[in-house]
């Protein structure tokens, strides 16, 4: 989580930017740090995730 934390950080002060596509239509970019069959391993991962720092973390359920 460490290492994944500082790439992120390393991207941001960079400025990395991407051009928007020619229709207009806004990407969306997703990442996902597990999937679990057992919804309270899913969220012992999301607690992990938010003493990480990420406060945009959520268990979504298909």
């Amino acid at each position: 989580m460490a290492t994944f934390r500082a790439d992120v950080k390393k991207e941001l002060a960079e400025g990395t930017t991407t051009s928007k596509p020619s229709t207009g239509a806004k990407k969306l970019y997703h990442v996902q740090i597990g999937a679990y069959s057992v919804k309270k391993n899913a969220d012992k991962q999301l607690a992990k995730a938010k003493k990480a720092g990420f406060k945009d973390a959520f268990v979504k359920y298909e």
